[in-house]
């Protein structure tokens, strides 16, 4: 989906949240809820939905590889890796060392 936005011409994009394989996180259905962008209105045009799914579930390898793909094939674009570990010092440093 990030390519597609970048031969669009969007200048940057940020990946979905990913972790460590070890904090995966499985999720048992879809994290759907209504947002509405005027208040207390109703009415067509008047909602949306969000996903509001914590972190991927794909594998941290599959963004690492992703992320090096997209500044090889985009090298003035902007991808900005979302990430997310646990409560360690180590397990964000490996992350974000890994994502750079």
């Amino acid at each position: 989906m990030i390519r597609r936005a970048f031969e669009a011409g969007w200048a940057f994009a940020v990946t979905k949240t990913y972790t460590l394989d070890k904090d995966i996180i499985t999720n048992v259905s879809p994290r759907i809820v209504r947002g509405t962008t005027s208040g207390h209105l109703f009415g067509p045009g008047q909602n949306a939905y969000l996903n509001i799914e914590l972190v991927s579930e794909k594998t941290c390898a599959y963004w690492l590889q992703s992320i090096r793909e997209l500044k090889r094939d985009f090298p003035n674009k902007i991808v900005i890796a979302s990430v997310m570990c646990g409560f360690s010092k180590e397990d964000w440093t490996i992350l974000c060392k890994a994502s750079e």
